[in-house]
């Protein structure tokens, strides 16, 4: 009987596990997708019937989401090509260790900076 509980203990801790593993990677996959998504603008394909005019607003959300998608994308590049530049970085300094960090945590505040800055104009 204490085998069989033990077993059981066993398998469910496995069950537990593979579906936290699974529904994580499913919000990973949702993630991907929502980065995707802003990655690739797609154009709006017009429409064969004959279109109505568009009112004033109508054009003025258009083109104000476009810009959100626009500085969404910018701020993305942002945080991969800031990531790039600490790595590029970090291998050509072959100093001790107290510059590096120096030179990280330096990076690291005019990066969060820059961030807030964008995300004020966001808002």
């Amino acid at each position: 009987t204490k085998q069989k509980k033990q077993k059981i203990a066993h398998e469910n801790f496995i069950f537990f596990l593979k579906s936290a593993i699974k529904s994580d990677f499913n919000l990973q996959a949702k993630k991907r997708k929502k980065l995707s998504t802003i990655l690739s603008l797609k154009k709006e394909k017009p429409h064969k019937e004959r279109k109505q005019k568009k009112s004033h607003t109508q054009k003025k959300h258009k083109t104000k989401r476009m810009r959100n998608d626009k500085e969404q994308i910018e701020y993305v590049l942002f945080c991969f090509y800031s990531v790039l530049l600490l790595i590029f970085n970090l291998r050509n300094l072959n100093n001790d260790r107290s510059t590096v960090h120096k030179e990280i945590t330096e990076r690291e505040r005019k990066i969060k900076i820059k961030i807030k800055i964008k995300c004020s104009k966001n808002v």
